[in-house]
């Protein structure tokens, strides 16, 4: 199109010849056929398909699942998926129908099928479907399919999994975040101008794991110096928290073959700050390589918070840190915590913080979660594609609820004497899953605010929860039960799930839609909390005259 835009442009350069006339035919031609061409696309949904079961345990009613995503312009409507006949398979199940997938959307479909070979076999399909310019389009798929065959006799599997327990430095189950190590390796070094670094993560999602590990992935000249915060402040006053943090700097020096005295209490009690940045701090310093920064790693550092409020600590600690971290050389800062440290950072620590780093500390990506599940077990338990494309969607690759599952499956291998886990297995033991990680589900909704409650009940117990939800569907679901939310809060409500990564936000042309990003609280909440309860449980709303607001609330824009 831009060529022929381009020779239409030079058209009047031509001489008034039989050249002229030829060209000015065939431009026009073209832009015809361009034009037609384009429109045509504009139009048309273009489907493609993706085997996610490529691995299968054979069984009498065997499932593969296919994921059908259209990356058209278009919407594909009535689309009809067959899987077709062969002989190294029996089909047991009908044709699937999808009635409406819209541009950019996704849709995965399951067939039950039972395998007659004993290898492997070839995967057949058709699908049929229509858009705007053409009805009945046609489109074939075929792919291989491997049958896993026991490789030994059962034995016991060991289960290393360990929910909740943070990992230490030599464990076998730490996958993933090099990226998080790659952003202090480049921002807390000498030569950065920031010393200051903010991890903010959701509680176990694996920060604790994560920092007893920065000295196995931080280049040598990062001295890392691991504080738990809340191991600190058994006893009280400046100078026993000073003296706690000097042995925590010994006891990392010490695992480098480096040793330093560290004097005793009552040295501290005089003047604690004192003796930290300009007797001890130059002192470990000195005994370093030239160029070493030292790492200081605060962990869950909103502990310090009620230490002062308790009187443990005096609120000059806030002073001193921060005059610490202005006028130290050789010295960074990492504060890790929740987003309550966001909220403490703005009256203690605002003018500070405005020049820290901020880095979220998020689940663990897809193939680092492939890797917790399949690799700690290996070869002794098999997992098949279905079972780990369901773990990995009830679970958003949360690392407490990968760990929780894989427990839970090892534990139902064991008791099953099998060698292999299928997505049958990982269906039979939701609820022992549900019943092991109650605690932080009750933590996850005690943390909810009473829209937020509301909108998880009502996802929970919609239909179909895989189906992205328009606010609105919340408000017509709720308002049968008694339950009416101003649409402003309902959206408040969606968007601080989505920042606490519970929900997620799927975006269809210009609608803003919303799902359930960790399947497992969407399960819980169905299982544990009804509509009913949320109703009774609901705050008090009056008009302006002391009457009950019964007016159905509306959001302005239209969902799908």
């Amino acid at each position: 199109s831009h060529l022929l835009a381009d020779l239409q442009h030079t058209l009047p350069e031509f001489s008034i010849r039989i050249e002229k006339t030829l060209v000015i035919a065939i431009v026009r031609r073209w832009t015809g056929l361009v034009i037609a061409a384009s429109e045509e696309l504009r139009g048309q949904a273009d489907l493609s398909v993706q085997l996610k079961t490529k691995r299968i345990v054979p069984s009498e009613k065997t499932e593969v699942m296919l994921v059908l995503q259209n990356n058209g312009r278009s919407p594909a409507e009535n689309i009809i998926t067959i899987l077709n006949d062969d002989p190294g398979y029996t089909v047991q199940s009908g044709p699937q129908h999808i009635p409406l997938l819209p541009p950019g959307r996704s849709r995965q479909i399951t067939f039950q099928l039972e395998p007659q070979v004993s290898d492997r076999f070839r995967l057949g399909l058709t699908i049929s479907y229509d858009d705007r310019n053409q009805r009945n389009r046609q489109l074939a798929f075929g792919d291989m399919v491997n049958l896993l065959q026991p490789t030994r006799d059962f034995k016991p599997i060991f289960n290393p999994y360990l929910p909740g327990t943070p990992l230490r430095s030599k464990s076998q189950l730490f996958f993933g975040r090099k990226q998080l190590f790659n952003f202090i390796a480049d921002n807390a070094g000498g030569w950065s101008q920031r010393n200051v670094l903010i991890l903010i993560g959701q509680r176990r999602t694996g920060k604790t794991s994560t920092l007893l590990r920065l000295g196995q992935h931080l280049p040598d000249d990062l001295l890392p110096i691991y504080i738990d915060c809340q191991s600190l402040g058994v006893s009280p006053g400046m100078g026993a928290l000073f003296h706690d943090l000097a042995w925590l700097l010994s006891d990392a020096l010490g695992a480098r073959d480096i040793q330093i005295d560290v004097p005793p209490p009552d040295v501290w009690q005089v003047d604690p700050t004192g003796q930290f940045q300009r007797k001890f701090i130059p002192a470990v310093k000195a005994l370093l390589p030239a160029n070493t920064t030292l790492l200081l790693v605060f962990d869950e550092f909103e502990a310090f918070e009620n230490l002062v409020q308790d009187g443990i600590l005096p609120p000059t600690f806030f002073s001193f840190m921060r005059h610490l971290m202005q006028h130290s050389e050789g010295l960074s800062f990492i504060f890790v915590g929740t987003r309550r440290l966001e909220e403490m950072s703005a009256d203690y620590w605002s003018v500070l913080f405005n020049i820290a780093l901020y880095e979220r500390f998020t689940y663990l990506s897809e193939e680092a979660a492939i890797q917790l599940i399949t690799e700690p077990v290996a070869p002794d338990l098999i997992y098949d594609d279905l079972a780990i494309d369901k773990i990995l969607r009830v679970t958003a690759s949360h690392p407490y609820f990968v760990q929780l599952v894989c427990y839970t499956l090892v534990k139902r291998a064991n008791a099953e004497r099998t060698g292999y886990v299928t997505i049958s297995d990982v269906n039979a033991a939701l609820d022992e899953m549900l019943s092991l990680g109650e605690v932080h589900f009750a933590y996850l909704w005690q943390r909810s605010s009473h829209a937020e409650r509301a909108v998880l009940t009502a996802v929970s117990h919609m239909t179909n929860r895989e189906l992205a939800i328009h606010p609105e569907d919340i408000v017509d679901f709720l308002q049968p039960f008694g339950i009416q939310l101003p649409p402003t809060e309902i959206t408040a409500a969606l968007n601080q799930l989505v920042q606490r990564e519970i929900m997620r936000e799927v975006t269809v042309g210009t609608n803003t839609l919303y799902e359930l990003k960790i399947g497992l609280v969407g399960l819980w909440t169905a299982q544990h909390k009804s509509v009913s309860k949320l109703h009774a449980a609901q705050p008090k709303q009056s008009g302006t005259n002391g009457t009950a607001v019964s007016a159905k609330p509306r959001l302005p824009s239209k969902r799908l």
